[in-house]
């Protein structure tokens, strides 16, 4: 049995279809982007999706979005991270109430103790981690696959670790390991060793 192809259709030109979004549905378009994904989008990306190419337009409606949130005193926001990129989360205050069901996504306290002393000491030999935080090798692999941290091999022998924009944005943080260590020298004791 052969399928028939399909007819091709030609719109009268009389008929004049105007396919571009308003400025609310650009916004409710954005908006919805910013929902359907748990990373941080560009604002290429957002733009892209969108069909705007006018990045400083795109820029405009998102910081609309972000202020509509913000009006509304809800429990999500729209927020610009320190790479410049967006995501849409729960609010600080509401964090608590969350927390229980995002349980895949959050890190243990002995996760965030090995991940805050690499962040600290980067870049860090893994061999030094394993020495200062015995037991810290599965942190190191969950670490990596949430893209907190890469490993980079250095001389074809040791593994080095340091931190990643993702690890910053999701703290919001500053991106530079000088003020990164800065800014935990102040509310860490970093231990030498752990028994």
């Amino acid at each position: 049995m052969q399928v028939p192809e399909p007819a091709s259709i030609s719109l009268p030109p009389s008929l004049n279809l105007d396919l571009t979004l308003t400025e609310s549905d650009a916004i409710q378009c954005i908006e919805a982007q910013l929902f359907a994904t748990t990373r941080e989008l560009t604002l290429e990306e957002i733009a892209g999706g969108v069909g705007l190419p006018d990045l400083d337009y795109v820029r405009i409606l998102i910081g609309k979005l972000m202020l509509l949130y913000k009006s509304r005193g809800g429990a999500l926001m729209v927020r610009e991270t320190l790479s410049g990129a967006y995501i849409m989360s729960p609010r600080d205050e509401v964090m608590p109430f969350v927390e229980d069901f995002t349980q895949g996504d959050l890190l243990d306290i002995a996760e965030l103790r090995t991940l805050a002393l690499i962040a600290y000491e980067q870049p860090m030999a893994k061999k030094d981690l394993k020495k200062r935080r015995s037991g810290s090798a599965p942190h190191v692999k969950k670490l990596a696959k949430l893209g907190f941290i890469t490993i980079e091999t250095r001389d074809g022998k040791d593994e080095w670790l340091s931190t990643t924009s993702k690890f910053a944005d999701y703290f919001n943080l500053s991106p530079d390991p000088v003020d990164i260590k800065e800014l935990l020298g102040v509310f860490l004791v970093v231990p030498e060793t752990e028994e």
